[in-house]
């Protein structure tokens, strides 16, 4: 990995000065630090073009509010194929250089070679490729994140025997009249599948609906389904009559299949080949290349989405379609975005485990479908879509929040990721392998003497105090010295500047003023118990005049101390208990957006590393984003 890590840093071409003590695979990540890749976007006009361009924009809005409503709606929307790429054509260019020169030089150049040398260089071939394929995907990983996952909840476990007792229902006079069984059972099958279910239960039936979010959600359709747009237009070319000796061959089999009733066994045997054969990505680089190719000749295929949105974003049919059924489209959208998600990283071996259990569900299905006569492997496909209509349906209809428990594609996918949870896994082995690396001593005193420069740019500034749950004499939880400093972040708790810094196993806010001379830690408390952790706005309208111009907050939301052990799923409301002694939330603000999300970042990844903390997405409360204090 060290050599990996060394090629990565030769792509990026850069370095950047730490102001605070970082372990390696911290400082060098773009999850956890946004200057690991320098942004090559950014705004080079003047103050007086600014000015131009503001006053011109002004100017068309008032001339034409529709048009300009049109493109405040797009706005909202990324239709580049690979937006955490900040140049698509030279990125994917570089992939295929670094795939097609190891593969040149397996056919021509190293069969010649002598051994020794023939393994140096294929090793160092197989590093670049290693080292660019890495680097894409912590780039997706960071946008991912930084852009979709707002609010993440920490899944509380274990849960304890749902005993009969508590079910039991009585009259008014105390007489026993019954057992809730259905109920019961319910709260049975959970307890017996908790390791494997409680992070898909959501805390409560009731989605928020949120335009914005809605907006994303369209967002991530359009990224997710890239794909399966790919694979659309090789199936359209067939339908189509595109390549005549392509479509002739493909009915050529239509004809075989229909004759021997094999249909669905040549459907599952086409996954499990589609699949296999995907192994080391050659199909998805493949499809990926010929949309490049299609790109630079033509722009048709990269503005069809595109234009369908801009087509669609006239506020005079949006506007009360979205009211009517915004909501159930939101929560339909966000199931598709994650199971398209999944499809994705399950073809393309994100969780080997997982896809060598599918493969297996396939050769099953394969020989339920082949060796039975055809008669019973169709009276076994109209079972199960009884079962899925009259048990899976009912249930994810009238209680939404286990609707993917009982979700019979979930079980096909089972524990095959989406891009969030992905992400999640991701940074919890980032985080592990950075605390498992020796710290050069010598950068670490170099960080010690030179400070934190954040921490005096903002000490003069006035800020006021905010929403923080107030600690008691008893309310430190730790040892003050519990363990290194791995992560901080300056920001302003409580109306104070200071630090958010992060150890392996809690998490604490220490005081930067100049009249304070002495380190002090004002509250500590374990990662075990954060309940979640949210991102937030302050409203710039009820801040005072004088205040930081950094409006990005973030939030941690502590759980009860004695809620460590829950009944049932029903005991974990959604509702946080902001005025419990030992719960509330503890809200930093005053950060830039990059600090604020590396904070988030490194809270998921410690917590779900040293503290064994699964996490699950919510979706975030639109009325809570916008904190008013």
């Amino acid at each position: 990995m060290d050599v990996v890590r060394k090629a990565r840093e030769a792509i990026k071409g850069g370095h950047h000065i730490d102001d605070e003590p970082e372990l390696p695979g911290f400082s060098d990540n773009a999850a956890f630090n946004k200057d690991a890749y320098p942004d090559s976007e950014q705004d080079t006009r003047s103050k007086t073009q600014k000015v131009k361009d503001k006053v011109k924009s002004i100017k068309d809005a008032t001339v034409h509010p529709r048009a300009k409503a049109q493109r405040k709606f797009t706005q909202h929307i990324k239709i580049n194929e690979q937006p955490w790429l900040d140049n698509q054509g030279s990125a994917n260019e570089e992939l295929f250089e670094a795939h097609d020169a190891l593969d040149g030089a397996k056919e021509v150049v190293l069969p010649n070679l002598p051994d020794e040398e023939r393994a140096t260089k294929e090793h160092a071939l197989r590093t670049r490729v290693q080292a660019v394929e890495e680097q894409r995907m912590e780039l997706q990983i960071a946008w991912h994140m930084d852009r979709y996952v707002r609010r993440v909840r920490a899944v509380r476990r274990p849960l304890v025997y749902p005993r009969q007792e508590r079910y039991r229902y009585y009259d008014a006079g105390g007489k026993y009249e019954g057992l809730q069984w259905v109920k019961w059972v319910g709260h049975l099958a959970l307890y017996g599948f908790q390791n494997c279910s409680l992070q898909y239960i959501e805390p409560t039936n009731a989605v928020a609906y949120d335009r914005d979010i809605l907006i994303r959600r369209i967002e991530r359709l359009v990224l997710a389904s890239e794909a399966f747009q790919l694979w659309w237009m090789r199936v359209r070319n067939v339908y189509t009559w595109s390549d005549p000796w392509l479509t002739t061959k493909w009915f050529i089999l239509y004809l075989v299949l229909l004759k021997l009733n094999y249909m669905m066994s040549f459907y599952w045997l086409y996954l499990l080949y589609s699949v296999v054969t995907n192994f080391d990505g050659r199909h998805s680089r493949g499809w990926m290349k010929d949309s490049h190719g299609r790109a630079t000749k033509s722009r048709k295929r990269a503005n069809m989405m595109s234009e369908l949105i801009i087509r669609h974003g006239s506020d005079a049919w949006v506007e009360p379609f979205l009211d009517e059924f915004g909501p159930w489209i939101q929560l339909q959208l966000s199931d598709l975005c994650d199971y398209l998600e999944i499809c994705a990283n399950y073809y393309d071996w994100r969780n080997p485990t997982s896809v060598a259990c599918t493969c297996f569900a396939y050769v099953c299905l394969f020989l339920i479908s082949a060796i039975p006569s055809l008669d019973w492997s169709i009276r076994v496909f109209w079972l199960s879509c009884g079962l899925y209509f009259f048990l899976s349906r009912p249930i994810s209809t009238n209680y939404p929040r286990f609707r993917h428990v009982v979700d019979p594609m979930r079980w096909m996918y089972w524990d095959s990721p989406t891009m969030s949870e992905g992400g999640f896994r991701y940074l919890r082995e980032q985080t592990t392998a950075s605390l498992n690396r020796p710290l050069d001593p010598q950068l670490e005193l170099d960080a010690r003497e030179h400070g934190n420069p954040d921490d005096e740019d903002d000490e003069m500034e006035v800020f006021f105090d905010c929403l923080s749950t107030p600690h008691t004499a008893g309310g430190d939880l730790l040892p003050k010295d519990s363990g290194k400093v791995v992560k901080a972040f300056s920001a302003r708790w409580s109306g104070s500047l200071g630090r958010l810094e992060l150890t392996r196993t809690t998490a604490q806010f220490v005081p930067t003023s100049r009249l304070q001379r002495k380190r002090e830690i004002v509250w500590q408390r374990p990662l075990s118990d954060i309940l979640e952790v949210r991102k937030a706005v302050q409203s710039p309208g009820k801040l005072p005049k004088i205040t930081t111009k950094y409006k990005e907050a973030l939030s941690i939301i502590w759980t009860p101390l004695q809620n460590s052990r829950l009944a049932s799923t029903e005991e974990q409301p959604n509702e946080v208990l902001l005025h419990d002694k030992d719960s509330g939330e503890e809200f930093f603000y005053g950060m830039t957006e990059d600090k604020r999300n590396e904070a988030f970042n490194a809270l998921v990844g410690l917590a779900s590393s040293e503290a064994s903390v699964l996490w699950m997405e919510l979706p975030p409360e639109p009325e809570w984003q916008m904190r008013v204090h």
